[in-house]
């Protein structure tokens, strides 16, 4: 099972999910796709994804930002009905209180701005954002494709997920509950992004079974950017 970051759905995940042979399990995680499953918080996603991990047959679970930190959480309720976890430029959550107050009120921010601004024009100001900047290599038909299909998601479903899923709505997850997770766990950022590289190698440190994979070039986007990349680095641990 894939899970996809924030303004992004299970389509978004196809181009990587192809370098596993089967089709891997990709839904639209709560306040995503045409049909946002409202309200949508981190409890009701971890919940959501849960419950379609015990349904199916997958033993892998893959989470890129938003949809890691779901993985991540979903993954200790889980235990060992998970054989491999991977996480993807994604982070165990903000444990400065004043920082993550400070990011909810950032992404209360964005949400009221969503809201007011229409999907079309916050989309085109999220894509901009420096953290994205890499996947202007990629071609024009790949990021045309990519926008329409972020365009699927409506303005509220969006808005609430940055409200109740976003880093600063998160209790992040205790160090002591890495220690206790067994799950063989691949984390994968780029050396570009700095902030999320730095908290992939603090977490292996923690984490029993955890391995680090730090792409040279590459930043935030990872599976947009070199869907390859993480491909054969998640292969080699299956």
């Amino acid at each position: 099972m894939v899970l996809h970051g924030f303004t992004q759905n299970g389509e978004s995940m196809k181009e990587f999910a192809q370098f596993f042979g089967p089709p891997l399990l990709a839904p639209d995680l709560p306040g995503h796709g045409d049909d946002p499953q409202l309200p949508a918080t981190m409890d009701a996603a971890v919940s959501q994804v849960v419950e379609m991990f015990r349904a199916s047959p997958c033993r892998v679970l893959i989470g890129y930002s938003m949809g890691g930190r779901v993985a991540l959480r979903a993954a200790l309720e889980l235990g060992d009905e998970v054989d491999l976890l991977v996480l993807v430029s994604t982070s165990a959550g903000m444990h400065d209180p004043s920082a993550r107050a400070d990011r909810l009120s950032a992404d209360r921010g964005l949400a009221e701005d969503l809201r007011a601004s229409g999907l079309e024009a916050f989309l085109e100001r999220w894509s901009s954002l420096p953290i994205f900047a890499q996947l202007k290599a990629r071609s024009q038909k790949w990021r045309d494709h990519d926008r329409l299909v972020r365009l699927e998601a409506s303005a509220e479903g969006l808005a609430q997920s940055l409200e109740g899923m976003g880093q600063g709505a998160t209790i992040p997850v205790a160090d002591e509950e890495l220690e206790g997770l067994e799950t063989v766990t691949l984390l994968a950022a780029g050396a570009m992004d700095a902030w999320y590289a730095a908290e992939a190698e603090r977490m292996a440190e923690l984490l029993p079974n955890g391995f680090v994979a730090i792409h040279p070039t590459g930043g935030h986007a990872l599976l947009g950017e070199d869907p390859g990349w993480v491909g054969r680095r998640v292969r080699l641990r299956v």
